[in-house]
């Protein structure tokens, strides 16, 4: 199903409830948007480009497209696909560093992906016809076999619990000489003790929100209200 939101930014619905995906809840509670960076409603995009800049998403992004040009000849161009998409600041970047028809842009934060998306869109200029908004799941994409010559996936990557599908997934929307960028990604210390703190911090961010906030003080992620 294809509609128009208040921004006629396309948007199609690939799935009939985000609430049956884990840690929906809290991807979808736009109290907590409003505390941070991103949440550019009241059209100041000053805490969002300062944010981007100080964890250097934009520089990376940058470096792997270049990267895949001289070292592999491949190029940001087509059809593309950006997972995980969440407030959408890629996009005009992405439409920046190469020739790009069309971006589909998933993600199952409502709010971010029909509200502080298409903000972000009208800001920097990008046109209707440069996107498509799909709200779904990463490891199900209702997209043709072979179709997409790049992806994106920006801090996405490791929110993914099924991994191995997510990257199945990615193989099969993907033409033969595609290219996957991978940014926003935190390289392991492998020691006992980083191992033992993520250990640690995996099983917190499964306690419900409620104890969450009684040990800590703040919300890990995750977890039932």
């Amino acid at each position: 199903m294809i509609a128009t939101d208040e921004t006629s930014y396309p948007v199609v619905e690939w799935l009939d409830d985000v609430r049956t995906l884990k840690y929906s809840d809290y991807w979808n509670d736009e109290r907590e948007e409003r505390e941070k960076p991103f949440w550019v409603m009241e059209g100041d995009f000053t805490s969002m480009e300062r944010y981007l800049g100080e964890i250097r998403l934009v520089e990376q992004l940058e470096a792997c497209v270049a990267v895949a040009r001289a070292r592999f000849g491949r190029s940001v161009c087509g059809i593309g696909c950006d997972l995980g998409a969440g407030t959408l600041w890629a996009v005009p970047h992405l439409l920046r560093l190469g020739r790009t028809d069309r971006i589909y842009c998933v993600e199952y934060s409502r709010h971010r992906l029909t509200k502080l998306g298409p903000a972000v869109l009208r800001h920097y200029g990008v046109p209707p016809a440069a996107v498509v908004l799909a709200v779904g799941d990463l490891h199900h994409l209702e997209i043709e076999n072979g179709s997409v010559d790049f992806t994106l996936l920006s801090a996405s990557f490791h929110h993914s619990d099924r991994p191995r599908d997510l990257l199945s997934e990615i193989r099969r929307i993907l033409k033969a000489n595609g290219v996957v960028f991978v940014i926003g990604e935190h390289l392991s210390d492998p020691t006992a003790r980083r191992y033992a703190r993520h250990v640690l911090k995996y099983a917190a961010a499964r306690l419900p929100h409620r104890a969450q906030l009684q040990l800590f003080g703040e919300l890990v992620a995750g977890g039932d209200e």
